[in-house]
């Protein structure tokens, strides 16, 4: 399965048919997949929880804690990430980062067993912690990314890349297929957040338990107080640095923008008005086609890099960014997007622009300043700056109490 990318012959043409580059690059490729395994299954269980984060905590409250959640992601990701990973490692980074992802499970499962203020307020600060942590990984996930694929070498850009990105969106969707279909079963969203909360904690374990065998390095880790005492708003400046000093930053952030608002629009709006519309079981099935189809397109994204450059899948990426425009412009009222044929072609090309996030989206960073390696950092923290930001001036609007149209229409203006 590790070897799902690139045959040895592959390689060793790439390698210019050095036995000693191959096999270091196969070892490299084989801690990167141990990496992806149980990252992709924690990372399905935070998503899936959240998707129905309407259907089990009504408008208000799922909009509210996305938001703080986006927020708190977004700043993490300029004034806490870089510092944090950069003084405590990417693997102590990402376990506290996943612990905060824990903890947010955990505050969903509460909610759909008992539904008060206090454990409304759980959610909001849960959602904050969350969002924090979502920085740590992402920013970790990155520098790990970049540090792989330098000890590799060769093709593994292109292959590390489409690789992660077909395995934890394809995981991510068997968790919302097999969730979706338990609630067709048993209708019972506590049993499902609780289950969730248990695979995840699970996943959890497994990377503190074996870090070395995912690739991390036993690194020396720091003194996490004084880190946190270094973090400084002054980061936020550092970000827009980048963009002055490197004019290549600018034109890489309109599909970062464009998937913040339409990753947030469909986990909150999109699954809340099926879920009005519909039985609960279909808002499982409607993200579990979107996160299935964006794993299998991830194999078609790298290739189209790999065969004809990366033009061939921005185009792509492209196309179905306008498709999905078409159809909400020409659906009218919003539950037209939730008969068959509209649903399951709205999911497909949602899922078509997430796989191109996922995959061509970092690999153009690593590829356009592979001459400038000390932007890289500062480049991904503005990609998640771009994202996290369209995201919560998306959940924010759809707070905004309207009719069927305005939330939304709200949204795609911001």
């Amino acid at each position: 399965m590790a070897f799902l990318f690139a045959d040895r012959p592959a390689l060793l043409k790439d390698l210019d048919n050095d036995e000693a580059r191959v096999i270091e690059y196969e070892r490299v490729r084989d801690r990167w997949f141990a990496f992806t395994v149980p990252f992709s299954i924690a990372h399905g269980c935070v998503v899936t929880l959240i998707t129905y984060a309407s259907t089990v905590q009504g408008p208000e409250l799922a909009n509210c804690g996305l938001a703080a959640f986006y927020a708190c992601y977004t700043l993490s990701a300029l004034t806490l990430a870089t510092v944090f990973v950069d003084r405590e490692g990417p693997r102590r980074s990402m376990l506290i980062g996943f612990g905060a992802y824990c903890v947010l499970a955990f505050s969903y499962a509460l909610y759909s067993l008992s539904q008060n203020a206090v454990t409304f307020a759980i959610v909001i600060i849960a959602s904050a912690g969350g969002g924090i942590g979502g920085g740590l990984i992402w920013v970790s996930q990155s520098r790990h990314y970049a540090a792989m694929c330098k000890d590799a070498a060769g093709p593994a850009p292109n292959n590390f890349a489409s690789s992660f990105a077909f395995w934890y969106i394809g995981t991510e969707g068997v968790v919302k297929l097999a969730t979706a279909s338990f609630l067709t079963l048993v209708d019972d969203l506590t049993v499902a957040c609780t289950t969730l909360f248990i695979l995840l904690v699970a996943a959890y374990g497994a990377m503190v338990l074996r870090p070395e065998s995912c690739g991390f390095a036993t690194d020396d880790e720091g003194d996490i107080m004084n880190t946190m005492r270094s973090v400084s708003l002054s980061s936020i400046g550092s970000v827009a640095k980048a963009h002055a000093e490197d004019p290549r930053i600018i034109p890489l952030s309109p599909p970062w923008l464009a998937f913040g608002f339409s990753s947030a629009a469909f986990t909150s709006w999109y699954a809340g008005v099926v879920s009005t519309y519909r039985p609960n079981a279909l808002v499982g099935f409607a993200a579990a086609e979107v996160a299935l189809v964006a794993g299998a397109l991830a194999p078609l994204f790298g290739w189209l890099a790999a065969r004809f450059g990366l033009r061939a899948p921005v185009l792509l990426g492209a196309a179905s960014y306008a498709v999905l425009g078409i159809i909400m412009a020409v659906a009218g009222m919003e539950q037209n997007l939730t008969d068959n044929g509209s649903l399951w072609v709205y999911c497909f090309f949602i899922g078509a622009v997430r796989s191109f996030y996922e995959n061509t989206s970092k690999m153009l960073v690593v590829e356009f300043l592979d001459d400038a390696p000390s932007l890289v950092n500062r480049a991904m923290a503005a990609m998640y700056f771009h994202n996290g930001s369209a995201s919560t001036i998306t959940f924010l609007c759809l707070l905004i109490p309207a009719n069927p149209y305005r939330g939304i229409g709200y949204a795609m203006v911001g």
